[in-house]
């Protein structure tokens, strides 16, 4: 085998083990950030942290996370709902005055 295969060989390995290290990486930090978010929530809610097993509380978090990201995406689908609405009822005015006043 010739040195510039072996050179690419370990080249292409060391490439994919830093990516691997890379990627558990910011996995382990985005897991650490979703558990302390879920703490975070959960301590504003509810008034005592009796619960002892982590996961009800991850369970409860996530329950409550979609609740609010469900109200938040209705409230913006009614925002951007009426938001086209009065810009149909805008042009239609306009195409009105325009037909008024240059016929």
């Amino acid at each position: 085998m010739s040195v510039a295969r072996i050179h690419d060989k370990h080249k292409l390995k060391s490439f994919w083990e830093g990516r691997i290290q890379q990627h558990t990486l910011v996995e382990g930090v985005e897991q650490s950030r979703e558990k302390d978010i879920c703490m975070q929530l959960l301590l504003l809610s509810c008034t005592c942290m009796l619960w002892p097993l982590e996961s009800i509380l991850c369970s409860l978090c996530v329950c409550r996370l979609r609740e609010d990201w469900l109200r938040r995406l209705t409230q913006r689908n009614q925002n951007q709902q009426s938001f086209f609405e009065e810009q149909i009822h805008r042009r239609a005015r306009e195409a009105q005055w325009l037909a008024t006043h240059f016929p």
